[in-house]
């Protein structure tokens, strides 16, 4: 067997691998180990795509000897990689063995060798040609992914805002629907409370003109009656003869003390009406003007205003102890309704604690009154109640909340929006359920003989 024949999968003349082989890897292990050496050869066979092959090309012999070489440089150098690979190219037999394949290939191609060289630099020449277009088009689809890019991020943020337009247009258009249902409720509210007025105003016409009617009545006159005819007692004795008649004088006078009491009584009810009707008024006023920044402060007696608090609950009639911690203090410019509204909030939960309390404990609600500062005043209610749990101590002034069964939840909540108005802050603290609660309300002032 010449040492070319036939054709190979390459398509060329092919030689037999084994020998050439062998000249290879003694020549690698003249450098390494031989297990190293097998390995590399093996790892080159397996480059070149020839690690099974019984017959090579010239061409796949060539690629193998190429990543021998690649490989041994790493190991000797490039220049002695290069000296030592040399003399595994194809000997000269080998050559002119090649010579004579190729020369039958061209004759049976039927063309000459220029035309072979023509149509490989045809190839070569096309070859490089598509590689620039490769390359180029390569260029125009990268810079169309980077415009893509781009484009992509800019519609992203567009995404983005008109997302954020969106929200902003639900958002704005939640408050028009919270502020329309609010307006509703302020003209319902405002409607009822205008003729809740009227006819508040109709009661404190009645109870004036009472009023009047009872001071000017002549129950004084029953006396004077009494006294006109004790008078004639001597004149009455002569025509008296079962003595009836001279002891109408002392009835009379007895009668004439009996109304005269009851008199008394009824215009300091009708009095204590009056107030409280006069205080639900201007309440009503705050309420229709709440809408405003209305603050309106007067000179106020402190401990008077909370005895007046005491008096609107009727927390004296309850059997409950009262504690009044009550010093002397200077009049105080305030706004004196708002602050009579919280109190008689805090004097009435006080005093329902205190009747839903389960325990035997003492029944008492303490009221102190304390300025920390010269401008500002501190209202202390303390009950010995029912207390208040610490989940519902953070939740105490939510609007709507409540522990009672037939509460609403809206007087501590009008309560601590009070305080804020003035300027002021009302605080809750409760050792626990079964301990009571102390609510404390402070607000700013000036003593009243300061503003001038």
């Amino acid at each position: 067997e010449g040492p070319l024949d036939g054709a190979g999968a390459a398509g060329g003349p092919t030689m037999s691998a084994s020998a050439h082989l062998e000249r290879l890897e003694r020549m690698l292990a003249q450098y390494f180990p031989a297990t190293a050496a097998h390995a590399l050869m093996h790892r080159c066979l397996e480059t070149a795509g020839i690690a099974d092959a019984e017959r090579v090309t010239v061409l796949q012999w060539t690629e193998l000897t190429t990543a021998v070489e690649r490989s041994l440089a790493g190991a000797i150098g490039a220049a002695s990689a290069h000296t030592a690979v040399r003399e595994l190219r194809v000997d000269g037999g080998t050559s002119k063995a090649l010579e004579k394949a190729y020369a039958r290939m061209l004759a049976r191609m039927q063309i000459s060798p220029a035309e072979l060289r023509r149509r490989v630099d045809y190839h070569q020449e096309r070859e490089t040609l598509l590689q620039e277009q490769a390359g180029e088009l390569e260029a125009r689809v990268k810079e169309r992914t980077i415009e893509l890019t781009r484009v992509n991020e800019t519609l992203r943020g567009e995404i983005g805002e008109r997302k954020k337009a969106q929200a902003a247009v639900v958002e704005m258009s939640e408050q028009l629907a919270n502020a329309a249902h609010r307006a509703g409720k302020a003209e319902i509210a405002t409607n009822v409370l205008h003729n809740v007025g009227n006819v508040l105003n109709s009661i404190m016409v009645s109870v004036r003109l009472t009023i009047d009617r009872l001071r000017e009545s002549r129950v004084d006159n029953v006396r004077r009656a009494a006294e006109l005819l004790a008078a004639q007692d001597e004149v009455l004795a002569g025509q008296d003869e079962g003595g009836s008649i001279r002891r109408l004088p002392g009835y009379l006078a007895k009668l004439a003390t009996h109304l005269s009491n009851e008199r008394d009584e009824m215009l300091a009810e009708l009095d204590g009406v009056f107030g409280n009707a006069e205080h639900i008024k201007h309440v009503i006023g705050v309420q229709q003007e709440f809408a405003g920044t209305s603050n309106f402060v007067q000179a106020t007696d402190v401990p008077g205003l909370v005895a007046d608090a005491l008096r609107i609950t009727s927390l004296e009639n309850e059997g409950v102890e009262i504690v009044r911690d009550l010093p002397a203090l200077p009049l105080l410019m305030l706004n004196k309704h708002k602050v009579l509204q919280v109190l008689i909030n805090l004097v009435s939960n006080a005093k329902n604690a205190i009747v839903e309390a389960d325990g035997g404990g003492p029944k008492r609600i303490t009221l102190r009154v304390t300025m920390p500062s010269d401008d500002c005043v501190s209202i202390a209610v303390v009950d010995t109640g029912k207390g208040i749990s610490s989940d519902d101590l953070q939740r105490v002034f939510q609007h709507g909340f409540t522990t009672r069964k037939n509460g609403h939840g809206f007087g501590l909540h009008g309560s601590v929006n009070a305080a804020t108005e003035m300027g002021g802050r009302l605080s809750a603290h409760s050792e626990g359920l079964g301990r009571g609660a102390t609510f404390t309300l402070e607000i700013p002032c000036t003593r009243a003989a300061a503003v001038a």
